[in-house]
């Protein structure tokens, strides 16, 4: 996307390091509001899919998106997704690893199936620092990680779009481009860089791959 998580990372740190981040405490209703949002926006049922159906599909959707980068583990019951990333930027650089938990449940007695997503995210910023030693001094500074469960919905509007598609339940495949702008259009709130950004991953089409074959 044009603005990236990755940038607003470091900008971030910046400003708890300038102690200006200031914290809006929720009341209860907001609070739960929240949450309630937050769950709706990573949960989705299936029917006429099998649980192993939406594994295997989740495990495609990963490889498309990045297929060189993602560490890909299965259980059960789930898939986990692990992508290291690294951005150099002029006189500093960030880098994180994006944690991702996707869960597929047998409803009982509604041949069904729920599919659950969690994404975390780490990131860390190394950046010079002038020393007390004297003028053109610098030193090299690694800043601590900040640990984050990305919120907001624009995320998981792409993942549950483009596992409609894998599933056979959607006929269009959202890529990268196309996704900014009906997020855009449909001002869907939260970053998007798990799956989209505009540094190094290939999003992959499914068309494209049968077209070349």
């Amino acid at each position: 996307m044009k603005i990236s998580v990755r940038l607003f990372s470091c900008i971030s740190f910046a400003v708890i390091l300038m102690g200006c981040a200031e914290t809006k405490y929720l009341t209860r209703e907001e609070s739960l509001k929240l949450r309630n949002e937050q769950i709706e926006a990573t949960t989705k049922t299936y029917d006429a899919v099998t649980k192993e159906d939406v594994l295997i599909a989740v495990d495609k959707l990963f490889r498309l998106a990045d297929g060189d980068d993602f560490q890909i583990t299965h259980t059960e019951n789930s898939i986990f997704g692990k992508r290291r990333w690294t951005i150099y930027l002029v006189l500093a650089a960030s880098m994180g690893v994006d944690n991702w938990i996707v869960s597929a449940e047998d409803e009982k007695g509604l041949k069904t199936v729920k599919v659950t997503v969690r994404v975390q995210t780490s990131a860390s910023s190394i950046t010079p620092m002038m020393t007390t030693a004297g003028t053109n001094n610098w030193s090299v500074a690694t800043l601590p990680p900040i640990e984050d469960s990305i919120q907001g919905r624009a995320l998981y509007y792409i993942f549950f779009s483009r596992l409609d598609y894998l599933l056979g339940k959607s006929t269009k495949w959202l890529n990268c481009d196309e996704a900014e702008a009906d997020i855009k259009e449909k001002k869907i709130k939260g970053f998007t860089d798990a799956l989209c950004n505009s540094f190094n991953m290939k999003d992959i089409s499914p068309i494209d791959l049968q077209a070349e074959k």
